[in-house]
């Protein structure tokens, strides 16, 4: 082989090795960088949203100030364990759109229908049954949306198992339950039920923020 000819070999293979050999560094930087991507902390804004909806049902009880910290993150988790999610406790943008799309039932029926309108469903209460205070007792209380509490009446009006028992009170008169959450943002919902039944309530619930969702409770044994 001429000189010429292995001059003509060579550049051919260095011209080669310079098309082919840049693309593997490509793709372990594209890789970076779709790794960074997915790594990328929310934004303020995201957490934020997500620290206001939370405090809105009762689950953090400091100011939305955009920044994750071990309240928010417990907060995440405790609401994630309630609506039957995975518990990661990030602040997620999937995390604020399952809380954005929460029901907020559209024509409901008055306050004060509603739960006759259950009695009446499930037939009249045994007599003096459905007036038994509910003072020491728990239950499971089950949302529209799949959330549950178990809840503990404390004879002296407040609440067991809420993420945040001193903002919780309660009050019964004859067969109506009332429960009241008020944080120290201004924040608050009441629940107003009827007994039923001795071991059933059913009601609807309404937020400060003007949510309207239907509740109903069981009576643990």
């Amino acid at each position: 082989m001429s000189s010429r000819s292995r001059f003509r070999l060579q550049l051919c293979l260095c011209l080669v090795w310079a098309v082919l050999s840049p693309w593997p560094a490509f793709d372990a930087q594209a890789k970076q960088s779709t790794t960074a991507a997915s790594d990328r902390p929310p934004s303020r804004e995201i957490v934020g949203a997500i620290q206001t909806h939370l405090a809105e049902r009762g689950y953090y009880s400091d100011q939305p100030d955009g920044l994750v910290g071990p309240m928010t993150r417990n907060a995440i988790r405790r609401y994630e364990q309630q609506a039957g999610l995975p518990e990661t406790g990030n602040p997620t943008p999937a995390l604020l759109r399952h809380l954005r799309a929460a029901p907020t039932p559209a024509p409901m029926a008055k306050q004060d229908d509603a739960p006759t309108a259950a009695a009446e469903a499930d037939g009249p209460a045994p007599s003096g049954e459905a007036d038994a205070t509910v003072a020491g007792e728990s239950w499971r209380v089950l949302d529209e949306n799949g959330a549950t509490l178990i809840l503990t009446f404390r004879p002296e009006g407040l609440i067991d198992g809420t993420p945040f028992d001193d903002e919780w009170r309660w009050e019964q008169q004859g067969k109506t339950i009332r429960l009241h959450y008020a944080n120290r943002l201004g924040r608050s919902a009441t629940r107003t039920g009827t007994l039923t039944a001795a071991d059933v309530m059913a009601g609807k619930a309404h937020s400060s923020r003007g949510s309207e969702w239907m509740w109903t409770a069981q009576r643990l044994r």
